[in-house]
């Protein structure tokens, strides 16, 4: 199946965000979906056709009681059908009730697995794509595009197919009383389509910026709350508060546009309904004058021709909503469906590395800087041989591509130009999971999940026992202050748990480290929140130490002290590679990295 995507369609220009699928392929993608619960789908669409002729039963048993009571009818009879009313009426209740449940109920099977396949996939995108987009965009999609889906199939794409079968099966009914009465239904179509043409495109295009704008809402507020000590360090408060309303009025803006084409396309509905209505009653009258149709059928007539407004209104403001859901379905298939962001169909399998050397032919990188597209250049092209369990550490000043070399070496970051290798074998090559295990980053930033302390130490190896937790812990060094906490490993750990100090939580991102055991390490500041003095040997960096025996480690060297103790050197500057070799062979040279190591030393 094609996957083209139109992101170019929706979003405003210069905008990077994560892809947006077409209609086709979302509307491919849903009926997949239906296909898989084919059971479910018939059963549902069966008992909404029930549901539809008992509603058309009402209007036809209220006109027989009224030819009754013309004609002088029998009381007894008239009782009866009445009963017969009530009757129908409660089968209708229940009918409705059962057919909104099933519907409801298949519509919330596709959208907990479109939440879970788009939860994976946002997880699972690569780090440049959040970065481009922005984590506003990704939560936009798995907070209000699902809940604007959720809604749409609990509620709106249910009413909206019960009451296109309701009109179907009335206009089935009016044909069987008259076949001119079907000329009511026609004429009652055209005016409510050119309204909805008239309509729904506008709030189309409204409903997509709307989706654009809470995401940059909701990009603004992250920001804002994440960064707070730093707004309130430097006085930004008001800065802060004002881009946060300034994103608000824009979204509050364009939802009181779409409020206004409300406004103006129900006062459109309401008229054409009042000429529609002044018509079937002078059609129904002139038929009963002709003989073709006694009073209490024109009764009915009129009871169904009416009935027919009801649902052709609701279809209107179903395609309102069911809009706003499309725009919200076509970024979450978008990222359910784009090539570069699904694992491979392999994915279980693949080369397997010879051994645990690095190997970068070409490589270079660069950012989407502005609106116009210009990239920002942070590594010129560069080759990179590093042997096995050899150490390496990249030194440089803030922005001179130290950051991303390290993860483009580790595979957290895709190079704009270039390849990678691992053990002689590209990373495009690699399946999902061999990536995974075999190389891993561990940074400053560094998260402890809610849960015990030993489900925390098992994100990164589910069937690891306790015996392995403790053995991790032992090789940085942790297991000494874990034995110390309440419970121990199975002290509740994060939010509303024991809090663990900067430290701890790097001790314990460490122990991770441990407990994966990855042939290929990158170390980005991994010990940076630990106190002490600069050159003194501190506990979590002889953890780190401990990390980097038997294996190839590249270290993002924030302290000279860190660069010292690898086999090699890099200095970088600009995105390029100036100078490397052993700590003693650089300060022999006097170049850039022994002038670093003097000032930092003083």
């Amino acid at each position: 199946m094609s996957t083209t995507m139109s992101p170019t369609a929706v979003n405003a220009p210069g905008r990077n965000v994560l892809p947006i699928a077409s209609a086709r392929v979302t509307t491919t993608y849903v009926a997949r979906q239906l296909a898989k619960r084919w059971k479910l789908t018939l059963s549902a669409l069966l008992i909404t056709v029930l549901w539809a002729f008992t509603m058309t039963l009402v209007p036809r048993l209220i006109g027989s009681v009224v030819e009754l009571v013309s004609t002088g009818g029998d009381h007894v009879a008239i009782i009866w059908r009445g009963a017969a009313i009530f009757g129908v009426g409660l089968l209708t209740a229940a009918l409705s009730a059962l057919n909104f449940a099933q519907l409801a109920a298949l519509g919330q099977h596709i959208v907990a697995d479109m939440r879970e396949e788009v939860m994976a996939r946002v997880v699972d995108t690569p780090a440049q794509s959040m970065e481009n987009s922005g984590i506003g965009d990704a939560l936009s999609r798995v907070a209000d595009d699902v809940d604007v889906a959720a809604s749409a199939f609990s509620y709106v794409i249910p009413s909206m197919l019960s009451h296109v079968i309701l009109i179907a099966v009335i206009s089935a009914s009016l044909s069987e009383l008259h076949p001119l009465l079907l000329l009511a239904v026609l004429l009652a179509v055209p005016p409510f389509l050119l309204t909805a043409r008239w309509y729904l495109p506008r709030t189309n295009r409204l409903y997509k910026r709307e989706r654009l704008a809470l995401g940059d809402r909701a990009q603004a507020l992250l920001t804002t709350i994440k960064g707070a000590e730093t707004v309130h360090a430097y006085g930004l408060e008001e800065r802060q508060s004002a881009q946060v309303t300034r994103f608000s009025a824009a979204a509050r803006d364009i939802t009181l546009q779409i409020v206004n084409l409300v406004l103006f396309s129900t006062l459109m509905v309401r008229t054409i309904q009042m000429v529609l209505l002044g018509f079937a009653l002078w059609l129904c009258y002139y038929l009963h004058g002709e003989g073709n149709l006694t009073i209490g059928q024109a009764t009915s007539s009129l009871l169904l021709i009416t009935g027919i407004f009801w649902p052709l209104q609701e279809i209107i403001w179903s395609l309102d909503q069911v809009q706003s859901a499309g725009a919200s379905l076509t970024r979450m298939v978008g990222v359910i469906k784009d090539p570069r962001l699904a694992a491979r169909e392999d994915d279980t399998d693949g080369p397997a590395p010879a051994d645990s050397s690095l190997t970068l032919r070409g490589v270079s990188h660069a950012y989407v800087r502005d609106a116009q597209g210009e990239e920002r250049i942070v590594l010129h092209p560069l080759d990179l041989d590093v042997a096995p369990g050899e150490s390496i550490a990249l030194v440089g000043t803030s922005g001179a591509g130290k950051t991303t070399l390290g993860a483009i070496m580790t595979g957290a970051l895709t190079p704009s130009h270039g390849s990678v290798a691992w053990g002689g074998v590209e990373l495009s090559e690699m399946a999902t999971e061999q990536r995974r295990s075999f190389a891993s980053i561990i940074s400053q930033e560094t998260h402890v999940f809610m849960g015990t302390l030993a489900d925390d130490l098992r994100l990164v190896r589910e069937d690891a026992s306790e015996a392995q937790l403790w053995e991790a812990l032992a090789q940085v060094g942790a297991d000494t202050w874990v034995r110390a906490l309440p419970d121990g490993l199975a002290t509740q750990v994060g939010e509303k748990g024991h809090r663990l100090t900067p430290e701890q939580t790097q001790h314990l991102a460490l122990a991770r480290i441990a407990l994966q055991d990855p042939r290929v390490l990158v170390m980005d500041e991994a010990t940076a929140d630990e106190g002490g003095n600069a050159t003194g040997e501190r506990p979590l960096d002889a953890a780190a130490d401990s990390l980097r025996e038997g294996r190839t480690t590249v270290i993002v060297a924030h302290r000279l002290s860190q660069a010292a103790r690898a086999d090699r050197i890099l200095v970088l500057s600009q995105g390029r590679i100036v100078e490397q070799g052993s700590h003693d062979e650089l300060l022999e040279q006097g170049g850039r990295y022994a002038e670093l190591w003097r000032a930092w030393s003083a």
